[in-house]
């Protein structure tokens, strides 16, 4: 059963969906970014640094070239890196408890005078990094699964429509064969 699907998602991952998985995961960290940098504050904001770290497998996808993306060895290095933000965002959500409540105390006074009691502020740290671990371990997901379309091989399709100069195609099987040619050389078909 694993075989059916797992071979059913490897003939989905063609050459260019990878481009286009990638440009959708670069657009999704611009917006991860993004919503960072407006709803955290700069206790909670994700760095551009790390959103770009983040990123490169998408990045990856993009570029044009067959070598990089069909790379074991980046795909295995990046997943890698992946997982360990998806691992500091897990730890980040089990101390994010304790480091609201600290951060709170510390706070406290300062947000007194604006009328937040301590409670309140725990609440509004809580929740900022909240969504901030769940932000650190969504995007790195999401290009985990670029790490997996760049382990699968894919070849470079050529688009089969277009003829060459000087040539054409049997109509038997399909095969290019040079214009001057009597005889396909695939399937030995007489050619018209």
């Amino acid at each position: 059963m694993n075989e059916g699907i797992i071979g059913l998602i490897e003939s989905k991952i063609t050459y260019e969906n990878k481009l286009i998985f990638g440009i959708f995961i670069l657009i999704v960290g611009f917006l991860v970014w993004g919503y960072s940098v407006t709803n955290f504050g700069e206790r909670w904001e994700i760095s551009p640094v790390i959103i770009f770290i983040m990123a490169i497998p998408s990045i990856l996808l993009i570029i044009p070239n067959e070598s990089i993306k069909n790379s074991k060895v980046l795909a295995i290095l990046l997943g890698l890196v992946m997982l360990a933000f998806i691992g500091s965002g897990f730890y980040g959500l089990l101390t994010l408890e304790e480091f609201s409540r600290g951060e709170a105390a510390f706070d406290a006074l300062r947000f007194f005078i604006l009328g937040f009691d301590e409670n309140a502020l725990y609440e509004m740290i809580f929740e900022q990094g909240l969504e901030h671990y769940l932000l650190v371990i969504f995007y790195p997901l999401l290009n985990l699964i670029c790490c997996f379309m760049m382990y699968i091989e894919t070849p470079k399709t050529e688009n089969s429509d277009v003829v060459p100069d000087g040539g054409r195609y049997c109509s038997n099987c399909g095969a290019y064969v040079v214009e001057d040619s009597n005889f396909c050389d695939e399937c030995g078909q007489e050619l018209e």
